[in-house]
């Protein structure tokens, strides 16, 4: 399963929904008064030539070429993390446009991760992708899953979550470290179904944020 035709076919169900369009980038401005509308390219997997590493020397490293893939894992195994709405600005030198893209939803694998309540879940990746510098989370967010997804399809599940009194969203506690990122459950997580949606940011100055999200099964 790849992300890539997730997010293809989240794009297509979205319809009129979905909007591509320039992202704003602060280091290069866009001409012309009818921009055309950029594809939108393939997450890239494995080592991407201007791949990011540990930051040495005082030099920051250079954001991914397009919004990075990455697997959340728990004690019971892992699932790979749905890419939902992006706003990206590839380097300059991959040639690639700024796009952004807006998801119907919260989008996320086809399988629940079963959880224990007050366990750390692990995002990680290969090097250079989600868990690599410059990709930090900005914040992670639980939802209860009251309903259906609004759209499934083999590859892919669409969610529009809502928080209530009853059921409200719950901020999570983040932990970074270069190639391994961890997200801490409650301790009195009940039993049921959630929402796991989590921002990532390329840095405040860098125009490039992406939504990453997953399903929770506490038993």
């Amino acid at each position: 399963m790849r992300l890539s035709r997730m997010l293809s076919a989240a794009i297509l169900l979205a319809g009129a929904a979905l909007i591509l369009g320039a992202c704003t980038n602060t280091d290069e401005d866009v001409d012309g008064a009818a921009t055309p509308v950029p594809e939108v390219t393939a997450p890239t997997t494995g080592t991407p030539e201007d791949a990011p590493g540990p930051a040495g020397g005082g030099i920051e490293p250079a954001n991914p070429k397009a919004p990075p893939e990455g697997t959340l894992a728990s004690g019971s195994g892992s699932v790979e993390l749905g890419l939902g709405s992006y706003c990206w600005s590839p380097p300059a030198a991959s040639g690639q446009p700024a796009l952004c893209a807006d998801a119907i939803g919260v989008i996320t694998a086809v399988d629940d991760l079963t959880v224990e309540p007050g366990e750390t879940l692990t995002i990680a990746g290969e090097a250079g992708t989600l868990s690599w510098p410059p990709m930090t989370i900005a914040d992670a967010t639980l939802y209860a899953a009251l309903d259906e997804p609004v759209d499934s399809q083999p590859d892919f599940r669409a969610w529009q979550p809502q928080g209530t009194v009853s059921h409200g969203e719950i901020v999570l506690e983040t932990h970074e470290e270069i190639g391994e990122h961890s997200i801490v459950l409650p301790h009195n997580l009940e039993p049921g179904r959630y929402i796991l949606a989590v921002n990532y940011t390329a840095g405040p100055d860098r125009g490039s944020d992406a939504m990453y999200g997953a399903v929770l099964l506490v038993e």
